[in-house]
């Protein structure tokens, strides 16, 4: 893909180009300089990390399902949810990457990525993906502290918003 995007002599970089479910693109240094360079985005599902059922080993991957390594070079990281809609299993394996223990992420770089860095990914960063006057309020409160607690699986929200409306309250707290 990368060879073709050169070819056409186009520059990527402000177009954004975004490789989904870039989970066994071969992240050699060469191309990740070359992808950073074009202003690839690489968007991720962490679900993919996880075992198949009936599985009885892991593979074991040498190359594919990076995570950190993206970071690291400077690439744009995004989480997306398109498989299981449980966001904390996500983060769950983001953070422990069951596949490639070397490229997990830290709990704060998994929610960026599935954040401020998804929004960028759509170049909607001057509306969504941080709490910050004048966008718009997406947000949930959560019933633990995914930052501390040591089981994020089994987190809730206990409200949620979107474009500053409630969509889902269970009643916990006091709204005025």
């Amino acid at each position: 893909m990368l060879d073709m995007m050169e070819a056409m002599n186009v520059d990527w970089k402000p177009l954004r180009p975004r490789f989904e479910h870039g989970d066994e693109i071969d992240y050699s240094p060469e191309y990740l300089k070359r992808a950073l360079k074009m202003g690839v985005i690489i968007v991720q599902n962490p679900t993919h990390f996880a075992p198949v059922p009936g599985m009885t080993q892991l593979p074991q991957a040498t190359h594919g399902m990076a995570l950190s390594s993206l970071l690291k070079a400077g690439i744009p990281l995004a989480i997306g949810s398109d498989g299981p809609f449980d966001p904390f299993l996500n983060i769950m394996l983001a953070t422990t990457h069951p596949m490639r223990h070397s490229e997990a992420l830290t709990r704060e770089q998994a929610v960026i990525a599935y954040t401020r860095t998804a929004a960028y990914a759509e170049f909607e960063e001057q509306n969504k993906g941080t709490l910050t006057v004048g966008k718009v309020a997406d947000l949930a409160v959560l019933s633990k502290d995914i930052f501390i607690d040591s089981q994020i699986m089994g987190t809730q929200s206990v409200l949620t918003m979107v474009n500053g409306n409630v969509v889902y309250d269970n009643g916990l707290l006091k709204i005025k």
